[in-house]
């Protein structure tokens, strides 16, 4: 077991799991090649843009095209529930576009604008639609119950 923020496999029958409560969890797909990978992006990933330098690991290591990578998005926070009042410490200028009212910031569109910088197609990229915050039935929200709990995303191949 290690501590990561993303993790690429072609193995078969090996589950990733990313365990996530209001963070984005996104699981990625080449059908090409057969890769699959699982990653953790909350906002701090987001700002280290940690979904382009996961497509670039498959690219290099198993070949992978962006144009094939399907993308599927987990349930995180939405942009009612992403206030960050310390926004100017917390982000580079450069996401300051993606700050709606007043310190809100969609978290959604910041991931929909890198894995389509990513190269990836528009319709290749599927979010659950869903805040964790807002649907405490259904998901953990630490940032709503201030309790730690997960959420689990997994991804497999099959033999």
């Amino acid at each position: 077991v290690f501590d990561a923020d993303a993790i690429v496999t072609k193995e078969k029958d090996i589950a990733l799991v990313i365990t996530h409560a209001d963070c984005q969890a996104a699981l990625l797909f080449d059908p090409e090649n057969n890769v699959i990978a699982a990653v953790h992006a909350g906002f701090r990933g987001l700002i280290k843009n940690i979904y382009q330098k996961t497509i670039d690991f498959m690219k290099d290591r198993f070949n992978s095209k962006s144009k094939n990578i399907l993308a599927c998005i987990s349930a995180s926070l939405c942009l009612k529930h992403s206030e960050f009042k310390n926004y100017k410490k917390e982000f580079p200028e450069s996401f300051w576009s993606y700050k709606k009212d007043n310190y809100n910031f969609d978290l959604w569109q910041v991931a929909q604008d890198q894995l389509m910088k990513a190269g990836l197609d528009d319709k290749n990229i599927e979010f659950a639609n869903e805040c964790t915050y807002c649907n405490e039935k259904d998901y953990f929200s630490f940032r709503k119950d201030n309790k730690t709990g997960r959420n689990a995303s997994v991804i497999c191949l099959k033999k």
